[in-house]
């Protein structure tokens, strides 16, 4: 299963409705783009990402993903059940766990629910 949610041209008025900071592509983008052009762009590169990570699994993302990956060094929760895990998040693992360092020391996680929204909520 694979999801991607755009904010691709979010009303102002709904934008007052969010509680964290927000953007859309519209407001991001130097250039104006169609809704059409953006997501067939989207599902073509998702096409050949997933079909790379058929054959190679994560190890042709982990550079990207790091470059890319702005929460490394943050406060997160993680909720499996009824149990709460909280530590600071060190990156994803190459079996594609999220690696979390906690008082015990650095553990890899494959399931929960997470929360990112740093020491408001730990």
């Amino acid at each position: 299963v694979l999801g991607v949610g755009v904010n691709f041209r979010l009303p102002e008025a709904q934008g007052t409705q969010i509680d964290q900071p927000w953007t859309d592509l519209w407001q991001a983008s130097p250039v104006a783009i169609s809704r059409n052009r953006m997501a067939g762009m989207l599902i073509d590169r998702l096409i050949q990402a997933c079909a790379l990570f058929a054959t190679e699994r994560l190890p042709p993302f982990l550079d990207r993903w790091q470059q890319f990956d702005g929460l490394t060094g943050q406060p997160v929760r993680i909720m499996q059940g009824k149990r709460s895990i909280d530590g600071i998040y060190r990156g994803i693992a190459p079996s594609g766990g999220m690696v979390l360092e906690e008082a015990s020391g650095i553990n890899e996680y494959h399931a929960g629910e997470v929360s990112l929204r740093g020491d408001a909520d730990l």
